[in-house]
């Protein structure tokens, strides 16, 4: 099979034709994969960083533009946009800097003089930037923008005759400039002549008829002109727009107030504090509604209102205390759930927010105290002990949080989600059975929680149950993090009973590399059904992944617009139940997989003679891997892998931190990361070795695909994949398999693969 190999040069080419469009993301990609190929192409260099200040990743964007300036330090407009990235991050002693540079190198950059300008606005310096929207006026007389920015610092000097006269030029040059009718009703308001003020508005409406701020803009200036009931008009337009303007229902409540139409005012008030719960304005003057109506409990339960009356109001700082946690105001939540407990020591509600608020900070034994201290002020918490479980399972201690989640149910037999919290701390556990029971009683109570049925899939998975296992795992779908990741492909997802003979199918990846690697079998058997077929793959893969037996062609996942025609798609790990896969029916040759000779040979060229048991090392994941603290292994704990008559080459495409430390302890493990660019290195050097060693990692997928030899390291609650108790796997013939005991040490499992590769090293 061949492919085409674009260059750097074409992958810019095509990104710069995508970002002229407006399509930043697929611009994006394009920059990435031509940096990829060349990492010093500064115009990719350049323009990446000025998509990514445009999507807001200020840092990578700096990066980007730092590196390309340092290529070309004579190009003013990546010194320009660097200034621009840089003021939006707000360095603007840098940003000025950048500036400068660019103007230094084109005095009559009129960007550039408009950039400067508004990071000295920024900084205050008015006299500054007044000078340099001027020179970038008299540069490019015929832009609007620039007169309208002059006009806000003129405003800023306090000079509002200069900034009306800037803005009134801005209009001659463009008729249907809205920032500058906006500001002119601005400064007019600001004047107190509020029937010019609010012809401005007018205009800018014209323009933007739903632009909430400028709706809002006239609907205040018509309260300012006491004209209520056009006021109120003006109001429901923006409510019209966006129903969650919460300031909005807040004035008009107001206005309702002043009328007496208290039963209305107090409705916009519900809406105003259901929008914004930390409101302080609006909830005391809902509080004085209440009051008005005779209606002093409701009043009285209003909890901001009270607590700005009455600081010691237990419900009000607690429920402060839920709307500061929300928006991450930890300290302060603390803190008011502190007072709230404080003032009422038996609030159980306020301690169990206090321990949710631990909990998610990481305090657990600070958690457990609260939610021991809540379950004593409320012996029948169902929710209590559910959370003090939750904590007692990120603790790693899961038979206690099973018994918390077991009073839980006791408590509250209807109570889905502490049935589904005890199925996930049994499976840690590998109390498989179990944990499958537990789904099935969440699944009763509702039978549209997808997690459930997602997480009893991968437990009939892991017990072998695979018609039962795949089924359910179909339910990951309904998650939304990998929903999200689903392509929005046209054409039909292959039900796998359409007939291929003839047609093409494009299989998708959709979670790791590992995943790909398992199930890239496939592609073999839809080849025999007479389907061309064709893998949409993440790039370290396509080399590799393109020579698969039954590949006609490979593609870049995500890139939707760009795919050669197909007639269906199916999400890779669905082949497994469209084939009714079944422990003795895994499509399991001795090697799927093969490294190209000449970069074999290249391998055994620069590892040299053979000089004794060549063993690979792989010990760690993706660290984003949500086990990756079970599965990845601490390098210290591999260094008596290092025996006599061992050469280890590790396989690491890259080494952490605190691994890279371990290596000078390891002096005979060779680092070779230079050399592999992508899976077709690394297998091409897998292809070299007698043996690999490695956790539950792509490598070991990639080695054991290819045949070799490969002792697999698993933590005590291993992926589905390996089963239970076994040794060996039915997915890879030349697996072997370590695992940990319930004691979920390496220790144990290091020993016994030391024992085994001496074994080998001598027999």
């Amino acid at each position: 099979m061949t492919s085409f190999q674009p260059n750097a040069d074409s992958l810019f080419a095509e990104g710069l034709a995508l970002q002229k469009r407006g399509r930043i993301a697929d611009a994006v990609e394009r920059y990435r994969q031509a940096l990829a190929l060349d990492p010093d192409h500064f115009n990719a260099l350049h323009l990446l960083g000025v998509c990514n200040t445009q999507t807001g990743q200020l840092d990578e964007a700096e990066t980007l533009l730092r590196r390309a300036a340092a290529l070309l330090p004579d190009n003013a407009p990546v010194h320009n946009n660097l200034a621009v990235t840089l003021r939006h991050a707000g360095k603007l002693d840098a940003a000025r800097v950048a500036c400068d540079q660019a103007i230094a190198l084109k005095p009559d950059y009129a960007e550039a003089h408009g950039n400067r300008a508004n990071i000295l606005r920024e900084q205050k310096q008015f006299a500054a930037a007044l000078a340099d929207y001027d020179r970038c006026i008299a540069l490019r007389p015929g832009s609007a923008e620039a007169q309208v920015n002059r006009a806000l610092v003129l405003r800023d000097l306090d000079r509002p005759a200069d900034a009306l006269a800037s803005l009134d030029r801005a209009l001659a040059l463009k008729p249907d400039c809205f920032e500058a009718y906006q500001e002119r009703a601005e400064i007019l308001a600001r004047q107190g002549r509020l029937e010019p003020a609010l012809a401005a508005c007018e205009g800018a409406l014209t323009l933007r008829p739903t632009h909430v701020p400028t709706l809002m803009q006239r609907a205040g200036l018509l309260t300012r002109l006491a004209r209520r009931e056009a006021a109120l008009e003006a109001y429901d337009a923006v409510l019209a727009v966006d129903p969650k303007q919460a300031q909005a229902h807040y004035i008009r409540a107001a206005l309702l107030t002043e009328a007496n139409r208290l039963e209305e005012a107090l409705a916009d008030y519900d809406r105003a504090v259901a929008l914004r719960p930390d409101y302080v304005e609006a909830v005391i003057n809902r509080g004085t509604v209440l009051m008005r109506l005779g209606r002093h409990e409701d009043a009285l339960a209003n909890y901001d209102a009270l607590l700005a009356l009455r600081p010691d109001c237990a419900e009000a700082h607690n429920n402060r205390g839920i709307v500061l946690k929300e928006l991450g105001r930890f300290e302060e939540a603390a803190a008011s759930y502190d007072l709230a407990a404080g003032l009422r020591p038996a609030y159980p509600e306020a301690l169990l927010n206090r321990g949710n608020l631990y909990k998610q900070r990481g305090a657990f034994d600070a958690a457990l105290a609260a939610y021991a201290d809540a379950i004593a002020a409320r012996p029948d918490y169902a929710e209590a002990y559910n959370n003090r479980g939750l904590t007692l399972r990120e603790m790693g201690r899961l038979d206690e949080a099973v018994a918390s989640y077991d009073v839980a149910i006791n408590l509250d037999p209807n109570y889905p989600e502490a049935h589904y919290n005890r199925g996930i701390a049994l499976s840690a556990a590998m109390r498989v059975d179990e944990a499958i029971t537990c789904y099935d009683q969440v699944l009763t109570l509702n039978p549209d929680h997808a997690k459930s049925r997602w997480n009893r899939g991968l437990s009939h998975l892991l017990r072998g149950n695979y018609r039962q296992g795949w089924a359910d795992y179909e339910a990951r779908w309904d998650n939304t993090e990998l929903k999200a990741t689903l392509p929005p492909y046209r054409q039909p997802r292959w039900d796998g009973i359409e007939p291929l003979d003839g047609r093409t199918i494009l299989l998708h990846t959709e979670q790791g590399f590992g995943d790909t690697i398992q199930f890239c079998r496939y592609a073999a058997l839809l080849a025999a059904q007479g389907a061309r077929v064709l893998l949409a793959l993440e790039p370290p893969l396509t080399r590799l992944l393109g020579r698969v037996e039954g590949v006609a062609g490979v593609a870049m996942r995500g890139e939707v617009f760009m795919l050669p025609p197909f007639d269906f798609f199916c999400p890779l790990l669905s082949l497994p139940r469209l084939f009714d896969t079944q422990i003795d029916t895994i499509p399991a040759p001795q090697r799927y997989l093969a490294a190209e000779a000449q970069a074999i040979a290249g391998w055994e060229q620069r590892l040299g003679p053979r000089r004794a048991l060549r063993v690979g090392l792989a010990w760690s994941g993706n660290a984003q891997h949500r086990n990756d603290v079970n599965r990845s292994i601490p390098l210290a704990q591999l260094t008596p892998l290092a025996l006599p008559g061992v050469e280890l080459i590790s396989l690491q495409k890259e080494i952490r931190f605190s691994d890279a430390m371990m290596l000078p302890a390891l002096p005979g493990l060779r680092d070779v990361r230079d050399g592999m660019k992508d899976f077709d290195d690394t297998a091409a050097l897998v292809e070299t070795l007698d043996l690999v060693i490695s956790a539950d990692t792509a490598v070991a997928h990639l080695a054991a695909a290819l045949g070799k030899p490969t002792w697999i390291l698993l933590p005590f609650a291993c992926d589905w994949r390996w089963l239970i108790d076994r040794t060996d796997s039915p997915w890879y013939p030349t697996v072997t398999l370590f695992r940990q005991g319930q004691e979920q040490s390496w220790g144990p499992v290091v020993d016994r693969v030391v024992a085994a590769l001496a074994a080998k090293v001598a027999g």
